[in-house]
């Protein structure tokens, strides 16, 4: 009987608040609120909520402890928000892990050689007599067709502009022509341009050993290491070990360690060209073996005795974790190379992308692509009329007489969605949109410094020398890894919390567990208040079950006061 006398002091409420009209209800769910907040910070596990809601507190004191909270509850809100920005920005970084990583394990920089002179008059003509009528090659316009066909290269479209011009008359009657042939049958052969190669201080043959030919934007050329030549076509990245694919490596510093170049100069009365860059030259390109040869980069190597150019590559290596494969490739901004392959190459690379991206829209436009880069008979070579199709898409000359119009350029790419905004309207204007085409997550790239000097050291047969080689013993790695993953992200915000507020994730779970009985109290509430609107018999009161029998059978109770505590 004692015992249940202080149950029913410490669940019931005051006989006099126990009864209460309808039109009380409002104030009643106040004060249900207010006594469940007081129960929450009378043990609440945040610091600095139980001086604020005690009882016996002064309102100085109240006042005191209210300001010192909400001043460490912004300090958290701050930092925290920081550490989600942090998490949703800046997801990866970039961070050197050796300076002096070892060069065996780096392959040897691929080096592409395109000759200035690409197409050999005896030889293009020898080819074109069988083709077309012998009084169209005794036409002074064919020369500058043919000079035309020398200059389809990106980015320099536009300089065929001049020589189309003077051949407008002549090109719907080479149309049938395949520049493609055309350009391969004329070009100077390997054995023309090379004396002797060396590779690691052994004499190699130049032509069936080390160099092979090789398409590029450029024109067709000769690339030594390069996966994207001829002879490696069938190989990707994956094959590398592989006794067909092999690529070179090297560890030797400093010069003739790594590859010698010889070169001969075309006898002009034997090999008559057409030459436009003032003399005979050849374009050098130093560029990672599985990527295609940029075009429009690069140095001059002007053939002649004493001539020298030494080139000194320093390999700088990026890796990525695996770690980063969980993010978005936007977020991440690279792609690894067995996430996509690209059609104009077995292993991808930004490049190769670049390449796809403009060729696809040569197809787009024009409906054929250039002749170093014909795939099969679905796309064509641009024959000599659809010339004046790619002069117009390069983006920089438009003839009055064309009957083309377009908005987009070959030479430019539309900015990333995420800093569009940042570029002014006219730079995204007129634009390629190749924002897929990301970096590498582990890629290699070669900082070239080429110097031109005078070998007084050259023989009576030599016209032009080449020295490719590592400047320095080590390569810089760079690793690429998650700066915030979603672990890290819960423990610094916790770190935070118990630092500014002295909680921790149960704090919070506390907090969901008083906002619910809260909720759920008020919810309980508003239901029997509808009822009672309704039809005040139909309504049950638990409360009136933990009172008195008294109470229980007394018609006059409204509406009987839950203790708060009950929940």
């Amino acid at each position: 009987m004692i015992k249940a006398n202080k149950f029913r002091k410490r669940r019931i409420a005051d006989r006099s608040k126990v009864n209460r009209p309808i039109q009380d209800i409002p104030d009643y769910k106040l004060e249900r609120c207010i006594a469940l907040l007081k129960e929450y910070s009378q043990g609440s596990t945040l610091h600095g909520v139980q001086h604020i809601f005690r009882d016996s507190e002064t309102t100085l004191h109240r006042v005191i402890w209210s300001s010192l909270f909400l001043l460490c509850f912004s300090g958290a809100t701050y930092m925290t928000f920081n550490c989600w920005e942090n998490y949703v920005n800046y997801p990866i970084a970039i961070s050197v892990e050796d300076t002096h990583y070892p060069l065996a394990d780096v392959l040897f920089p691929a080096v592409s050689i395109c000759p200035t002179n690409k197409i050999l008059i005896s030889q293009a003509i020898s080819y074109l007599s069988s083709r077309i009528q012998p009084e169209i090659l005794n036409d002074t316009q064919i020369f500058d067709f043919l000079t035309s066909l020398i200059l389809l290269q990106h980015p320099v479209y536009s300089q065929m502009a001049h020589y189309l011009q003077n051949s407008q008359a002549l090109l719907p009657l080479l149309s049938n022509i395949n520049i493609s042939e055309l350009m391969y049958k004329s070009m100077p052969s390997c054995e023309e341009i090379f004396i002797t190669c060396y590779w690691q201080g052994i004499r190699k043959n130049c032509c069936k050993d080390l160099f092979f030919f090789q398409k590029s934007e450029e024109g067709f050329c000769y690339s030594f290491n390069s996966l994207t030549s001829q002879k490696f076509g069938d190989c990707s990245y994956l094959d590398l070990k592989k006794p067909g694919c092999k690529i070179r490596s090297s560890s030797s510093v400093g010069p003739t360690t790594g590859l010698e170049i010889f070169f001969k100069v075309l006898d002009p009365n034997k090999y008559k060209s057409i030459e436009l860059s003032g003399g005979p030259k050849l374009k050098v390109e130093i560029h990672n073996p599985i990527e295609y040869p940029e075009a429009g980069i690069g140095s001059m190597m002007p053939i002649g005795k004493l001539n020298k150019m030494s080139v000194a590559v320093k390999p700088t290596i990026i890796m990525s974790t695996d770690g980063i494969r969980s993010l978005k490739q936007e977020d991440r901004g690279c792609i690894f190379k067995d996430e996509k392959t690209p059609l104009m190459a077995l292993t991808y690379s930004q490049k190769s992308c670049l390449i796809e991206c403009r060729v696809n829209f040569m197809i787009k436009m024009c409906q054929c692509v250039p002749y170093y880069f014909y795939r099969d008979e679905t796309y064509p070579v641009c024959n000599s009329v659809q010339l004046y199709c790619i002069l117009n898409i390069s983006g920089k000359y438009i003839a009055v007489n064309f009957f083309f119009s377009f908005k987009e350029s070959l030479r430019f790419y539309k900015p990333p969605n995420s800093v569009v905004e940042d570029f002014h309207p006219a730079e995204s204007k007129n634009t390629l949109d190749c924002h897929h085409c990301l970096p590498t997550c582990n890629e290699v790239n070669y900082d070239a410094i080429t110097e031109l000097s005078k070998d007084q050291f050259a023989k009576r047969v030599q016209q032009g020398y080449i020295d490719v080689f590592y400047k320095s013993s080590g390569a810089v790695k760079y690793k690429r890894d998650i700066t915030y993953d979603l672990i890290k992200l819960i423990v610094d915000m916790g770190a935070i919390g118990g630092l500014f507020l002295g909680g921790s994730l149960l704090s919070i779970l506390e907090i969901i567990y008083w906002l619910s009985k809260s909720l759920i109290s008020i919810r309980w509430s508003l239901k029997h208040d509808n009822i009672r609107q309704q039809d005040p018999k139909k309504i049950f009161n638990p409360a009136l079950l933990l009172i008195d029998n008294q109470t229980f059978f007394n018609k006059k109770i409204i509406v009987t006061k839950l203790n708060t505590r009950r929940f």
